[in-house]
């Protein structure tokens, strides 16, 4: 199930889309169906979840904006929707947003490698709970067992502000086209990843080690960049 097609069956089980219609209705049935979108989504996907994407969700319709969806597309979290929801001008400039641009590689824990050279890149406000969400996606599509002998890892990765990692994962994209396998997925030698990183020079990113990531990471914060950013500029 794609992420679009998550949001569909969580607006349609949910009959958010009914809303001021006959057949809304909301207490109807609605333990059941809270019970069957927990299932189908992920365990994951938690009551709290689901009350606060119900609300991003009218929102959106009155407001005629998209926040729900880039949810379940991973470009927004709830927490960060609802600082732009909650902020005296509906927005947060861009600027001021920590994101993350990653190339990352279906890695056989046994042998500690990559599977084979297809590589996604995309973006993310939240880059290791992005890994550990794409591992259970996997888990769940291809494992029956108790524990999956693979799991998503990033390879390569940069911090910088959105418009910066949006920009670049753009350009990225357009420029190893004739490599794509699907969507975000391309088949990629080291070659083509020194491309890459010569590509992402045009931006103002700053490479994120693997180790010290994992260990420093607070993935409730947004707004950790602007130090350095400014420091790389120069501006202190």
């Amino acid at each position: 199930m794609t992420n679009e097609e998550k949001f569909d069956f969580f607006v349609k089980t949910l009959r958010l889309d009914k809303k001021g219609t006959p057949d809304y209705n909301p207490n109807r049935d609605l333990e059941k169906r809270i019970t069957e979108v927990i299932s189908v989504i992920g365990k994951g996907f938690k009551r709290v979840n689901i009350w606060n994407l119900s609300n991003i969700y009218h929102y959106d319709v009155r407001h005629k904006t998209n926040y729900c969806l880039r949810i379940f597309n991973d470009e927004l979290t709830i927490n960060m929707t609802k600082r732009i929801i909650n902020s005296p001008t509906g927005v947060i400039d861009k600027d001021d947003l920590t994101s993350y641009l990653y190339i990352t590689a279906l890695w056989d824990l046994d042998d500690d490698k990559p599977v084979d050279e297809k590589r996604k890149i995309g973006i993310s406000f939240e880059l290791d709970d992005r890994m550990k969400r794409l591992s259970r996606e996997l888990y769940k599509t291809t494992s029956t067992a108790t524990k999956s002998p693979y799991m998503f890892k990033y390879i390569k990765a940069w911090m910088g502000n959105v418009k910066d990692v949006e920009k670049a994962e753009q350009r990225i994209h357009k420029e190893l086209d004739d490599q794509r396998k699907v969507g975000e997925f391309f088949y990629l030698n080291n070659d083509d990843i020194e491309q890459v990183e010569s590509l992402v020079l045009n931006y103002d990113l700053i490479s994120v080690n693997e180790n010290e990531e994992s260990e420093k990471q607070d993935n409730s914060k947004i707004f950790d960049l602007i130090d350095k950013i400014n420091k790389k500029n120069g501006h202190y």
